[in-house]
């Protein structure tokens, strides 16, 4: 059968029952967005961002000045032996947490204002020796040292090394190369002037960090009571068994209270928040029962909103637990501030209430799209989105092979030489950021003269230009078929939503008698061939407004519409007939022959 052209009509019914209800969810909704926007300005801090720079500065980028030997100190980025971790501690970092001041009190202050809670910590990670080693063969025999393998949670050391036991009270440490588990051999600094000689020296000579070492971490938590908060730094070392040294640092900081443990208004916003979410889980609940489990699970256009609700309820708990360990961080530092105070789970929750409050912040904003909805845009987009979804996966599925295709042959030409190619992964990095026009070529260009051109022109051709190009041409086409075929009466929509808003903040200003019942006048497909709008009792006016010309012409335009509709599945029935009865004739005169 031939493709019609006929315009399918977007079948809608509102009463003045569904736009108050429909009003009632959106302001629900400005409030609920309101409270979250407040709880995730609580978070942040305008210094936070100082702060960090501050402690980066420090402990990173500056090039400390010893004036008694006149000479610039080790950087931390220049620590790239055993040895030079051992110069970065003894001539920059101790130098930068030790200030002496005129009153010796202020020893446990760092930047004069911030109190180091407890001591430092420096920690290490080692492995296992192997047990098959390729030994250096001299004049004098066989030189027998120790081969040390490459790090991994099966051959990692958990013994003792030189009188100190391994401890499993650390968080795990990501890297760019590998993935740390929490623990490790760790020592904690007294602050003075002393700890150098007393603590640092013996450990130097007695070669504590050697080849089996592969992770060195230096641990520092400070606390600011003027900006209430928390700062953990994590200067990282990692060792490869080449015996070359990378180093980063971790800067996090966590804040002293949640919102629902601060001021008067964050309380009361928050006490707004989840008496909305406990009205939303109601909602869920009783939907539930009404559709039954199966069918409710079913539906995917729930599992955003059972994710939403699961997001509230988590932070709901966070605050209540971040409240429980702070108070836990607090009388460890009053019963001993001479040894090492650990904060990693509170940073591991920190980092995870951050991500849970981005996603419930998302989540609250795209809800606000679920009332454009009768607008023609809205529906035009969701309509080509689910006309096109079979040919966007099969794009989908296409443009992943091509990516990853070139990912591996990236990281095969160039990864030995350059950072963007290092691994698969750094290599899709780089093919997403094709995207937005961030490429190098020189670089690519010195290792590989020939085949680097070769790489750039099929990436642009292939990623750039095919694949976009190739989408647009997808998503257009469906748009375009969408367009000619749905007919969304939005504008009349809009003028009820408006006289709903009139009606709904001035009721009491108006009469029974003389308010207008807003019932949209678009017909369902039952209704078709009648009229079904109610009969007003008070006189019709002496003339017709623009707003009831244009429901009269809209309600006209609909049932036409329907009744073309209706005619068309009746054509397509009377078709399907005739050939069921072709068929079955051919059957027919096949048996008698």
């Amino acid at each position: 059968m031939s493709e019609r052209t006929t315009k399918k009509v977007c079948f809608d019914f509102i009463s003045e029952q569904i736009i108050r209800k429909i009003i009632t969810e959106f302001f629900i909704l400005l409030i609920l967005l309101v409270c979250t926007y407040c709880a995730a300005e609580s978070m942040r801090s305008k210094y936070i961002y100082y702060s960090n720079i501050q402690t980066e500065k420090t402990f990173i980028n500056t090039v400390p000045y010893m004036r008694k030997q006149q000479y610039f100190a080790s950087n931390f980025k220049d620590a790239l032996t055993i040895e030079g971790i051992w110069i970065y501690l003894f001539e920059h970092f101790i130098p930068s947490i030790y200030a002496k001041q005129l009153n010796t009190k202020l020893e446990e202050y760092i930047f004069g204002e911030g109190l180091i809670v407890g001591v430092p910590r420096i920690r290490q990670i080692r492995v296992k020796p192997l047990k098959k080693c390729l030994n250096k063969l001299t004049a004098d025999g066989l030189d027998k040292r120790p081969c040390y393998p490459d790090y991994s949670s099966k051959m990692e050391f958990k013994g003792t090394h030189n009188g100190i036991n391994y401890k499993a009270d650390a968080k795990k440490i990501q890297t760019p190369h590998c993935v740390y588990q929490g623990g490790g051999f760790s020592i904690d600094l007294n602050i003075n002037e002393t700890s150098k000689e007393n603590w640092l020296m013996p450990l130097y000579y007695s070669r504590w960090i050697d080849q089996g070492t592969r992770l060195f971490v230096i641990e520092l938590n400070v606390f600011y009571d003027a900006n209430r908060m928390f700062q953990n730094l994590k200067l990282i070392f990692e060792i490869m068994p080449t015996g070359l040294v990378i180093p980063t640092a971790f800067i996090q900081c966590v804040l002293l209270e949640c919102f629902l443990f601060m001021d008067a208004l964050r309380i009361i916003a928050g006490i707004i928040f989840y008496s909305i979410i406990i009205y939303y889980t109601y909602q869920e609940v009783y939907e539930i029962f009404w559709l039954s489990p199966k069918a409710y699970f079913k539906r995917v256009r729930n599992y955003p909103d059972l994710l939403f609700l699961l997001v509230s309820y988590y932070m709901l708990a966070y605050n209540i637990w971040h409240f429980i360990e702070i108070e836990r961080i607090k009388s460890a530092y009053a019963k001993d501030n001479s040894s090492y105070i650990n904060m990693d789970s509170l940073i591991v929750g920190w980092e995870t209430y951050i991500i849970a409050m981005a996603i419930l912040e998302f989540m609250v904003w795209i809800k606000l799209i679920g009332f454009l909805s009768f607008h023609r845009s809205q529906k035009r987009l969701l309509a080509a989105l689910k006309m096109s979804r079979k040919n966007i996966l099969g794009f989908i599925f296409i443009y992943v092979i091509t990516v990853f295709a070139f990912a591996q042959l990236g990281t095969i030409l160039f990864g030995d030489s350059l950072e963007d190619f290092f691994s698969n992964y750094q290599s899709i990095l780089f093919l997403m950021r094709v995207h937005m026009s961030d490429i190098d070529f020189w670089p690519m260009y010195e290792i590989q003269p020939v085949l680097a051109p070769i790489f750039f022109l099929a990436i642009i051709f292939s990623i750039y230009i095919i694949s976009v190009n190739l989408f647009l041409a997808i998503y257009l086409s469906a748009y375009s078929d969408v367009k000619t075929k749905l007919i969304v009466n939005d504008q009349e929509v809009l003028d009820m939503l408006g006289q709903g808003l009139r009606q709904y903040f001035c009721f009491w200003r108006q009469r029974k008698k003389d308010r207008i019942p807003i019932s949209v006048p678009l017909l369902t497909e039952k209704e078709i061939g009648s009229d079904s709008r109610p009969r007003h009792k008070h006189a019709p006016p002496k003339f017709e407004t623009m707003m009831s010309l244009r429901e009269n012409l809209a309600r006209l335009t609909e049932r036409s519409l329907q009744i073309e509709a209706e005619l068309q599945s009746i054509v397509e029935t009377i078709e399907a007939i005739s050939k069921i009865q072709k068929i079955n004739s051919a059957k027919l005169s096949d048996k008698n022959k």
